[in-house]
């Protein structure tokens, strides 16, 4: 059996079937029996380059006393820019690195430990699996997470032709999947099931909603290399994806930009009914849900997003700001007898790590991919 096939039978790609999201990018990943794919050896990576898993779990030890945040999602939870990835480019680092995470700012701004466990191109179906083995091996090592941020939806409705039940673990499709990677059904369910695994361990979810780069132009990755898409486009001749893609064009050029949105499939961005079933799940379930939705621009929005739908620092802060209002709510109503002692504790280390280190916060967020 080839490389190749060894990689599509353990479902390697997850946007195999996705003309604009398939190839190059999958240089940086290694086939998975169990996720699909991952980033090689397990490494992680901190806010400055990758890092072994053991390492994390090494700096996190030394840093008692403060809350631990673990962050799951997808390459906007990692950090990624399409405008610095193209056919040709050998550098795999290439798409990170180039703004602050919400991991990065919740690092700085909290004086916390924060794994920021974004991998690109995971699905909810692939978050559910990977966050309990996240929190299993965290537990192992007797790491206690105090948070689990939650960001996945924008590759669960993105067109792949085939689903990651199907792909991944070779199930039996979903009744009304059109196309999509994750059935709505799935989505929900697979939010649920990731809820259900963080209370199991005693962590905290907080739900968030991806924000949407509406005014963006259909079927373009990135405007700094535009003729690819275009180029990449032309291949697909007359199709359904084609002809969606067609109508989308015509719905931006109309400046209608929320509607050219719902209906293009090819760039991972949260659709109508994906949202609504996030926030559904965040009501069932009394799990608190970030949405800073609202707070952007509908147009004249550069500085908010890198590409298609990685949001930048500026995006980024605003997650940061509701999460500090959400931890700040579940500090002051903790017991007062656990307050104190948690301010005496937390108090203590930061005087033992101040001994040997320079008057700074720890520097130990790292990003798990």
């Amino acid at each position: 059996m080839t490389k190749e096939n060894e990689s599509e039978k353990s479902g390697y790609g997850g946007f195999s079937d996705n003309p604009l999201m398939l190839g190059y990018d999958n240089q940086i990943f290694e086939g998975d029996k169990d996720l699909g794919f991952r980033f090689p050896e397990w490494k992680v990576i901190s806010s400055k380059g990758f890092v072994s898993l053991e390492e994390v779990i090494r700096k996190t030890k030394g840093n008692t006393g403060y809350t631990t945040i673990l962050n799951v999602g997808d390459s906007s939870t990692s950090g990624w820019d399409s405008n610095q990835t193209f056919k040709g480019n050998k550098d795999t680092n290439a798409p990170f690195f180039n703004y602050k995470t919400y991991s990065d700012l919740l690092e700085e701004q909290l004086f916390a430990n924060v794994i920021n466990a974004g991998v690109p191109g995971y699905t909810s179906y692939q978050g559910r699996k990977n966050l309990k083995r996240l929190l299993k091996k965290l537990a192992t090592d007797n790491i206690k997470v105090d948070y689990v941020t939650i960001y996945f939806g924008n590759n669960d409705c993105a067109y792949n032709k085939i689903e990651d039940r199907v792909r991944i673990d070779r199930k039996q499709p979903s009744e009304r999947n059109s196309g999509e990677r994750v059935s709505v059904k799935d989505y929900k369910r697979n939010l649920k099931s990731i809820i259900e695994t963080a209370r199991e361990y005693g962590v905290k979810p907080v739900l968030i909603v991806p924000p949407v780069h509406y005014d963006w132009e259909p079927g373009i990755r990135a405007d700094k290399h535009r003729e690819e898409s275009i180029e990449i486009l032309k291949q697909l001749g007359d199709c359904p994806l084609t002809r969606e893609l067609q109508i989308a064009k015509e719905l931006y050029d109309q400046k209608k930009y929320k509607q050219a949105c719902q209906t293009e499939r090819v760039l991972p961005r949260l659709k109508k009914e994906y949202k609504k079933a996030l926030i559904w799940v965040a009501r069932e379930t009394k799990t608190d849900l970030i949405d800073v939705q609202n707070q952007i621009p509908l147009t004249e929005n550069s500085e908010y997003f890198a590409d298609y739908c990685h949001p930048l620092e500026k995006v980024n802060q605003m997650i940061v700001d509701k999460f500090r209002k959400i931890r700040s709510r579940d500090l002051f109503h903790k017991p007062i007898k656990e307050k104190v002692f948690g301010f005496l504790k937390k108090e203590n280390n930061k005087k033992e790590y101040l001994k040997c280190q320079s008057p700074t916060p720890p520097s130990n967020i790292y990003t798990l991919y």
